[in-house]
């Protein structure tokens, strides 16, 4: 299949697939004469593994070196188990400063009296409390 239909069946945008291409996620296709790309299903398999991995957020050298493992060698479950729960520690980090964030943004929230409906009755609280 062509560029253009590996698209369709995968939702993938051309230039995705050139930039996975590109950055070693994707193998570089079989060429016509005239030199055309041309994919076939594992093409459209690893499209679907990296769209996955994408979705929880796995970096794209996360996804190489998960793509070069296989399922049958025990040392490879090891690493995919590895990469996996690193990733899940920063994911982890992440929520609880997102969580602080939050509370933060909930005091600063709070000093606002007039809760976006602000008039000329002074200073705005939450704008000195930024500022402070």
């Amino acid at each position: 299949m062509q560029i253009g239909e590996l698209s369709k069946q995968s939702g993938c945008s051309n230039e995705l697939i050139r930039f996975y291409e590109k950055n070693g996620l994707l193998e570089a296709p079989r060429r016509t004469s005239s030199n055309y790309r041309v994919y076939g299903p594992d093409s459209l398999k690893a499209l679907h593994f990296i769209q996955r991995c994408r979705a929880m957020d796995l970096s794209l050298e996360e996804i190489k070196n998960l793509m070069k493992l296989k399922s049958e060698e025990p040392q490879d479950a090891i690493k995919a188990h590895e990469i996996i729960s690193s990733h899940l520690s920063e994911i982890e980090k992440k929520l609880k400063q997102l969580e602080e964030l939050k509370k933060e943004l909930q005091t600063l929230s709070a000093k606002c009296k007039h809760h976006h409906g602000c008039t000329d009755n002074g200073p705005c609280e939450l704008i000195d409390a930024l500022h402070s």
